[in-house]
C-alpha cells in the first residue's frame, strides 16, 4: 500500500471514530487482541484516553488480522471504551469512506470528480437538461447536489427506516 493510501486510510479511521457505538461494557484489558505495537500506539495516543472519542484499528496481512486495538471511548457518558469488537452505527460514517474511495479513484484516473453523475449512474435524471447544470461527482462528495436524502425519500414513499431496501430499489427511488 502506498504511503498516500495508508495516510488516507488512517485519516478515514480517525474521522469515523467519533460516531457513538452500541456497546457492551468492556475493560481496558480487552481493548487489544494482539501484542501492543508502539508505532501504531504513537499514531493514536492523542485519542487514547477515557475523556476522548477514539477509533478502532485493524491491520490486515494476507486477509487476516495481525493487529486489532481500540483507542479512546465509544461512549463518553457511560465510560465505555472502544474495543476491537465495538459495533459502530455506519450511517453517516460511510460518507467519509465513500469520499476517500472517490479521492483514490480520482488519483488513479478511474473517476472524474467533475463528471456528470450520469456518466456513472445513467439511470439518474438529466439535471443539466432540466436545470441547466449537471450534478457532478464532486457535488455528491461535498453534499451540494440538491438530491434528496434517501431517508427523507423513504419517509415520503411510506417506508420505515427499519425496512430493508436493496441498493437497486434505493437508486430507483432516488432517481424518481
Amino acid at each position: 500500500m502506498s504511503r498516500l493510501r495508508l495516510r488516507v486510510a488512517l485519516l478515514v479511521l480517525v474521522l469515523a471514530a467519533p460516531t457513538l457505538g452500541a456497546q457492551r461494557p468492556a475493560t481496558r484489558a480487552t481493548t487489544a487482541r494482539f501484542a501492543p505495537d508502539p508505532r501504531i500506539d504513537r499514531l493514536f495516543a492523542r485519542w487514547d484516553s477515557s475523556g476522548s472519542p477514539g477509533c478502532a484499528v485493524g491491520v490486515l496481512r494476507d486477509g487476516r488480522f495481525v493487529y486489532e486495538r481500540g483507542y479512546g471511548m465509544a461512549n463518553l457518558d457511560y465510560g465505555i471504551p472502544i474495543t476491537p469488537t465495538t459495533v459502530f452505527y455506519v450511517g453517516s460514517v460511510t460518507k467519509q469512506f465513500t469520499a476517500a474511495l472517490a479521492a483514490l479513484l480520482a488519483i488513479d484516473g478511474k473517476l472524474r470528480l467533475d463528471a456528470d453523475i450520469r456518466t456513472y449512474l445513467p439511470e439518474m435524471p438529466d439535471y443539466a437538461k432540466t436545470y441547466g447544470v449537471p450534478v457532478t461527482v464532486a457535488d455528491l462528495v461535498h453534499h451540494t447536489s440538491g438530491i434528496r436524502d434517501i431517508y427523507g425519500l423513504m419517509d415520503l414513499a411510506g417506508k420505515r427506516l427499519e425496512d430493508v431496501m436493496p441498493d437497486d430499489s434505493a437508486l430507483a427511488l432516488i432517481a424518481r
